[in-house]
This record gives structure tokens, sequence and C-alpha cells, in this order.
């Protein structure tokens, strides 16, 4: 299948419209993670932990709200039962897993720490270094987690075919 103009321009819309809140929470968790460091230690290396940390829990705590919601609303088990809480639990932890579990050992560990860190060797600011070091590796990491939420759209999209075909 071609891509299109108009299907590239959907896509980069879906994206924005799924990504952009969670990047929000992100940057608020990595400025708010920063300052504490800072406040707390006045070191460089304690300050890009923290903002890694603190972006990863605004990011990934309203992705699993999200997903969560989305599951539950989705769910064909409709009793209110422990066994659709695990369902629904499983669906979502396998989803965040497959669509930013690669990325996002790449980026916490390696990547986003060391661009933080860099930007303070060029950038005096600690926020101004926090902020331009998660950009750079936003772009890394979204190149590697678009690809990783695409595949899992196609592998849902196949459930749901074998789904209906079978039955």
């Amino acid at each position: 299948m071609a891509i299109t103009r108009s299907t590239a321009q959907t896509k980069a819309w879906q994206w924005f419209r799924r990504y952009a809140p969670l990047e929000a929470a992100g940057t608020i968790g990595a400025l708010v993670g920063a300052w504490l460091a800072l406040a707390l230690t006045e070191q460089m290396a304690a300050v890009v932990v923290a903002a890694t940390i603190g972006e990863n829990l605004g990011y990934y705590g309203l992705a699993a709200l999200r997903e969560l919601q989305r599951h539950n609303r989705l769910s064909a088990l409709r009793s209110h039962s422990l066994s659709r809480s695990l369902a629904i639990g499983w669906r979502t932890l396998r989803g965040l897993l497959l669509e930013f579990g690669p990325a996002e050992l790449l980026d916490s560990a390696w990547i986003r720490p060391g661009l933080m860190f860099m930007m303070s060797r060029w950038v005096e600011s600690v926020a101004a270094s926090v902020l331009l070091g998660k950009l750079l590796a936003d772009l890394l990491f979204y190149a590697m987690a678009i690809s990783g939420h695409e595949l899992e759209r196609r592998r849902q999209r196949a459930v749901l075919h074998q789904e209906v075909t079978s039955s």
C-alpha cells in the first residue's frame, strides 16, 4: 500500500493525539524531578537521573491510565470479577510493553540521561539542558515507539480478523 500525503497527515495527527498528552505529563514530571534533585543534591548526574525518572512517572502513569480505561471499555467480559480485572491488566501491560518496551529500555538507561547530561555541559540553565536533552532523546524514542505502536496495531487487527473469520 502506497502512503499518500493524506494518509501520512492522518497518521501524524493520530500520533500527535496519542503522544502529546503523554509528553506534557512527562515534561512536567521531568522538570519536577530535576528541580527536586537540584534542590537536594546540586549534582547534575542526580538531576538527569531524577528528571528521567520523573518523566517516566508522568508519561507512563498517564499512558497506563489511558490504556486501562480503553481496555476496560473494550472488554468483552462484562462481569465485575477478578478474571476481568486480570485480563484487562494483562492486555494493558502487554500493549504498553510492545509499544514502548525496547524504545524505553534504550531511552531511560542511556539515551535520555546521556543527552540531558551532555546538554548541561553546553547550556548553563538546568531547566534548558533538561528540556534540550529531552527533546533530542524524544526524536530517537519516537522513531522506535511509533514503530512499536504500528506493529501492535497490526497485531491487534490480525487477531480481530482471525476472531471474526473463525466465528
